[in-house]
Formats: structure tokens, sequence, C-alpha cells
């Protein structure tokens, strides 16, 4: 047997694979990339015309970086997958959304950048928060309630799982279940105005009291409006 040609056999053997494939990776750089939605535990939320509108846009923009992907509305973010034959795939995930948003009658849904993305009906409307206020139309605003949102603990007396509510009357209000009283509480000293407050209702459940307004935007105090008690 002639091994010193099997041997030059596998050699131009394992020349052409590799040409091939440094041929294929390179066509393939030149071809796009295909997008594709990630079906994440957001997917989900979005409706069916939300997915075709959103992956035309990006596919229109002609992306070729992930970071350009990530700083799109509703994206979280975008993985690129390589691939030896045929051009290579951008997986897009979706961001979940924070908070519902009821305008004119109409649920919709924000995600953390205050995006407003799917109507739904208001039977399947996710475990959020709503904001309740046509202000909330003015996307400072939105990013404002989302802004406090974040910071709440998941769970606990103040926290994103009791936050059942958010209005606007002078400042942001809101209103969290099993609490009595409008909270008003602002970005600045964020944790220490939580702190006080949830102190100050403890105070007021161990005393029988309950408040209208519980206001923690002053520098060292809550200022608590009493609920008057009717007269029969």
């Amino acid at each position: 047997m002639n091994y010193r040609k099997i041997f030059a056999g596998v050699v131009f053997a394992l020349f052409i694979g590799a040409y091939f494939l440094f041929y294929m990776q390179n066509k393939n750089s030149k071809l796009p990339p295909r997008i594709l939605i990630a079906q994440n535990d957001a997917y989900s939320f979005y409706s069916e015309e939300d997915i075709l509108k959103l992956s035309k846009n990006l596919s229109d923009k002609g992306f070729q970086d992930t970071e350009d992907f990530s700083k799109q509305p509703f994206v979280e973010k975008a993985v690129l997958i390589k691939a030896l034959v045929g051009p290579a795939q951008i997986n897009v995930y979706l961001q979940e959304p924070v908070l519902a948003f009821l305008t004119k009658g109409v649920y919709k849904l924000v995600d953390k950048s205050g995006e407003v993305f799917s109507e739904v009906p208001q039977y399947k409307i996710p475990n959020l928060p709503i904001l309740n206020s046509d202000e909330f139309l003015i996307k400072k605003n939105r990013l404002k309630a989302v802004s406090v949102y974040l910071k709440l603990e998941k769970e606990g007396l103040l926290s994103r799982g009791s936050l059942s509510e958010v209005l606007i009357e002078d400042d942001l209000v809101f209103i969290f279940s099993g609490i009595k009283g409008r909270v008003l509480i602002q970005e600045k000293n964020f944790l220490e105005q939580i702190d006080r407050l949830s102190k100050v209702i403890k105070y007021l459940r161990f005393h029988g009291l309950e408040a209208q307004v519980l206001d923690a935007r002053f520098g060292d105090r809550v200022v608590v409006s009493l609920k008057k008690n009717k007269v029969s």
C-alpha cells in the first residue's frame, strides 16, 4: 500500500475543505444577516401586528452590529449567530412590559424604556400597575413613573408587587394595594423615603388611623393627611 499517496490525498482533501469553508464564510460575511424575533417570555405580550412591524423596521435599517439593535425601542438585546453555510442570524429579544397604560378606555403596555406598544383587552392585562391618566401620553411622564417603579423592591409593603395604580395630579401619585391613602414619592433620596413611609404606615396601622395622603417628598419627614371620620 502506498502510504504517501494516501497521506497526500488526505492533505489535499483537508486543503479543499478548508478552502471551501473559508470561501463560504467570506461569501456569507457579505450577505445581510437574517433577523429573527426570539420567542422569549416577553414575546406573548406583543401582537402579531407589532411583531411584523418591528421585524420590517429592523430589517429596513440594515443593522449589522447587535448593539445597534439593542438601542431600538422594545428590544432588550440582540445576539449574533454565525453560520458556516448561509447568512448569519440575529436573534432579537423583546423587552417585557413593566406597566399598563389606560387611555380613552383602551389598555396598552409600556416597556422599561417608556415605549407604548400592544393594545390589550382588560381581561388579558398581565398583573401590572396601571398608568391611569392621559398625562401619560407624554413620554417623559411615563419615564418618570417607570423609573420609580424599577427602584421599588419586587415584594413588600411598598413594592412592585403591591403597586396597583399611578396617577398624575400636580405630581405622580402612587396607589399601593393594602395601604390606605395616596402616596407621593420622588426619585431623589428614594430609599430613604420608602424607609420613612414604611415606619409611618406601620405606626398608623398600630394606632388604627387611616391616611388620605402620605407625602414623603420632604427632606426628613412624611407629611400625613388623615382621613376624617364621618359624623353619623
